[in-house]
């Protein structure tokens, strides 16, 4: 007995030993583990941090803006958001139906008229891009119809490529809204002057947007103490409007009346410049359709000739303020600084919250929970290493890409600019966010949001043509007809000229046989196509292929 009781306590010693040792050897691991990732990312932060750039959220926060000069705050602007978020940012629960969004102006674009076409584009709204006039008497038709099934074919069939198309049968289609809320005369009259009375519905709220629009500053409440709770419903109204405001100065320089359409363009583009200090991609992306749409109304004005040369130099003086190269880079700066507060909380609190589904009811399964106490056990080391290789990405990959001192785009992202996105990705048969990728990179998925450069180029690129093509207009006023060569421009009718963005070389510009011109950019591909543009497949122009032209119908 004794012999077997001392066997025994030999076996169990022997066991506490292999505990032992296996407890030191995981305390050692997470100890190696969690100096090699914090020394890993105290080295690279040091080394940036030394050269001037900040990997903090509170480097990227804009300045506080005193209420009395806060375009945001203003009653009917606030109206867009005030139901959601008070004016520091914290979340109404349950939201303020009270409030009515006096901002939200329902004009049909290229999102709502695409299941009326069967999944192909197609609007009312001209584009520049590939010398089209907005249909004003499809908009008409448009606002004269009531929204029936028949009702809306007829307005669909009454723009320029509506006859190759037909209503879809789902019942799921969503329809724009009813036209019978728009004001409309008895009898019809010129498409202008009916686009202008549908559109007075907005005639109250647009006088408001415009007083508002003279406070000098504009910063939203997004609640950035948790930007990741941050509501931005503020874009879309914005966006909207930006339409209406388009749609307006159209019929507005048709019948005329350009001073008013010049204001409308104004207008507009201060909507853009209200969210620029917002270090979010989806801010900036909304500001470059904003900015897009409002280059239509420039456009017609310049084919049509109605600007005036004074009215030019304030066009000009609008688009010579916008600075897409440098918003580019401190949007770059601001996503990789929220990336970093993310996976720094991430590492601070060990929350998975982000394995589960907002939407889905089964938190309590096996997996979820298995997710959850898989990034429990997570080393903080390899939190610091998600945050190395993240803002790695940020820094190394994507703030070099547009250059802000030549003004040009990176030529190696020319040739291909996806070599930047995540390159480990899951197999499609498993969750977004799994224990199956490598852990130093795992959180990427979460965090990261792809910076496309080429946005950003596009919209320099597409603001420099305009500028260019406004001082043109105003070397033919004086002459009476377009000059030979650009370098007959500056500096009398532009400060400097903008060179191409893709390669830094200048624009192209020849006079063509029916008296107009053809100034166009190399493109993304840095091809000389000699001004062809290329169409998607919704007939819009390939901003990815192509040159990015300006030239009139």
């Amino acid at each position: 007995m004794k012999r077997g009781w001392t066997t025994g306590c030999r076996i169990v010693r022997r066991c506490l030993y292999v505990v032992a040792g296996l407890a030191v050897l995981l305390a050692l691991f997470y100890a190696e583990e969690d100096w090699r990732g914090k020394r890993a990312w105290e080295q690279f932060k040091g080394q940036w941090e030394a050269k001037g750039e900040r990997f903090d959220w509170a480097s990227v926060v804009p300045p506080p803006v005193p209420d009395s000069e806060n375009f945001a705050l203003a009653p009917i602007v606030a109206s867009s958001y005030a139901g959601y978020v008070d004016k520091n940012g914290r979340r109404i629960d349950p939201p303020n139906t009270n409030i009515i969004n006096r901002l939200r102006m329902s004009v049909p674009h290229e999102s709502e008229f695409q299941c009326l076409a069967t999944g192909n584009r197609m609007t009312n709204f001209g584009k520049w891009q590939i010398a089209k006039w907005t249909d004003l008497k499809g908009w008409q038709t448009y606002f004269r119809t009531p929204t029936t099934q028949s009702g809306v074919a007829a307005a669909v069939r009454s723009t320029r490529f509506g006859d190759r198309y037909r209503m879809p049968r789902s019942k799921s289609v969503q329809q724009p809204p009813p036209t019978n809320e728009f004001p409309i005369a008895p009898q019809p009259q010129t498409p202008a002057a009916d686009v202008l009375l549908a559109l007075s519905r907005y005639d109250a709220a647009i006088a408001e947007l415009r007083q508002a629009s003279r406070l000098p500053r504009s910063r939203f409440p997004l609640n950035y103490e948790h930007p990741e709770q941050r509501v931005v419903g503020h874009r879309r109204a914005l966006k909207e409007c930006a339409f209406v405001l388009q749609l307006r100065s159209v019929a507005e320089l048709s019948l005329g009346r350009t001073e008013e359409a010049l204001d409308d363009v104004r207008l507009a583009l201060r909507l853009a410049e209200s969210v620029r200090t917002e270090p979010f991609f989806g801010s900036q992306k909304a500001r470059i359709e904003i900015v897009g749409a409002t280059l239509q109304p420039v456009w017609e004005g310049l084919a049509a000739r109605r600007w005036s040369d004074s009215q030019l130099v304030a066009v000009d003086s609008e688009l010579a303020g916008l600075d897409f190269f440098t918003d580019y880079a401190a949007a770059v700066r601001g996503q990789r600084a929220l990336a970093n507060h993310e996976i720094d909380d991430l590492r601070r609190t060990h929350n998975a919250a982000i394995t589960s589904d907002p939407g889905s009811d089964c938190d309590d399964d096996l997996g979820p929970r298995l997710m959850r106490l898989y990034f429990r056990l997570f080393p903080s080391g390899w939190y610091y290493q998600n945050q190395l290789r993240t803002c790695q990405a940020y820094t190394d990959g994507f703030l070099p890409l547009l250059d802000q001192n030549t003004r040009t785009v990176f030529q190696v992202m020319v040739k291909d600019n996806t070599r930047n996105e995540p390159m480990l990705e899951n197999p499609p048969f498993l969750p977004p966010v799994a224990p199956f990728r490598h852990p130093f990179i795992i959180l990427e998925s979460v965090v990261f949001e792809f910076a496309d450069a080429g946005q950003y180029a596009y919209a320099q690129g597409s603001v420099d043509l305009a500028r260019v093509a406004c001082a043109l207009e105003r070397y033919r006023i004086w002459r009476g007809e377009y000059p030979d060569s650009l370098n007959a421009l500056a500096p009398r009718f532009i400060g400097k000229l903008p060179h191409d963005v893709i390669n830094g070389q200048p624009l192209h510009y020849r006079l063509t046989d029916q008296g107009q011109f053809l100034l166009y950019s190399v493109g993304w591909a840095n091809k000389d196509e000699g001004g062809k543009v290329r169409h998607s497949h919704d007939r819009l122009a390939d901003v990815r292929n192509g040159n990015w032209v300006w030239r009139y119908p």
